[in-house]
């Protein structure tokens, strides 16, 4: 049995002069120290983080993990005067090794300037199934002045597939996972790309019920983009080398408390068992 979580933490408070200029989620520090024991209680064996942007949090976090998760790849080597560092943490209960960040040639114009937006290439030893790539990802929303759902956006996101695609071709076993800012209910057709390539989505195969997105959550419903449908935008897919040796089984919603929501995404969480 393999347990997978993915999760959009949504910790992100920019400060000049110990001032908060930008904090899309507030209470981005005491909302880390609630989902640390959180994530412990699920037990997945990988846990693939987005927007876990600043070098302390994610250093508090990979500290009050390491008894259960030792292997840690993302976290941010240095700090740039103006560039906010790598965002995309792997947390394993497996040996994780060659770890690479690919920044995207596409973004919104402030994510170009200001974020290292891409996707995380690792690969994990996970025993009876051998070496797998790791491939944690975060792809565009919408940029300050487009919604999600704009034409604009949807193809910005759309080079972004096309280029994570690209990458990973030739690569053998592969779990692709991150928020895709897409999907069955929203921008469907860079929902598609990723089913074109031959990627499946381990979610829907098991019949998952949910959004990882809701406009009922209170750190959304306050927000600028309430208006907006439930969807799931948060995705576990598996290529087609890895479905030969393992398969879903079981697909489910996690870290859901609206009285004390960790972000304004949900968790997504999938098992898997060996085929044959």
């Amino acid at each position: 049995m393999l347990s997978i979580l993915t999760f959009n933490a949504a910790l992100l408070d920019v400060r000049i002069f110990n001032h908060s200029v930008y904090c899309p989620v507030a209470s981005a520090p005491e909302r880390l120290q609630r989902l640390i024991p959180a994530l412990v209680s699920l037990r997945p064996d990988i846990i693939f983080l987005q927007e876990v942007f600043h070098r302390d949090l994610q250093q508090l976090l990979i500290e009050r993990l390491a008894a259960e998760f030792p292997y840690v790849t993302g976290c941010s080597s240095r700090r740039s005067r103006f560039r906010l560092g790598n965002e995309l943490l792997t947390l394993s209960r497996f040996p994780l090794t060659d770890e690479k960040l690919i920044r995207f040639q596409r973004a919104a114009p402030e994510e170009k300037i200001f974020t290292s937006k891409g996707f995380y290439h690792s690969t994990v030893m996970i025993p009876e199934l051998g070496q797998v790539n790791l491939i944690n990802f975060h792809a565009t929303a919408g940029g300050v002045h487009a919604q999600p759902e704009h034409d604009r956006m949807e193809n910005i996101r759309s080079s972004q597939i096309e280029q994570i695609l690209s990458y990973i071709h030739a690569l053998d076993k592969v779990l692709l996972v991150g928020d895709l800012n897409a999907g069955p209910h929203t921008s469907y057709r860079n929902y598609w790309q990723v089913l074109q390539a031959g990627y499946i989505d381990t979610f829907t195969t098991v019949g998952g019920e949910g959004y990882t997105w809701d406009p009922d959550n209170p750190l959304v419903a306050n927000g600028g983009e309430n208006h907006l449908p439930p969807q799931k935008i948060d995705h576990i897919f598996i290529n087609s080398a890895l479905s030969r040796l393992i398969m879903p089984v079981t697909a489910t919603i996690v870290l859901t408390d609206t009285d004390n929501p960790l972000s304004d995404h949900y968790g997504m969480m999938t098992t898997f068992e060996q085929t044959g």
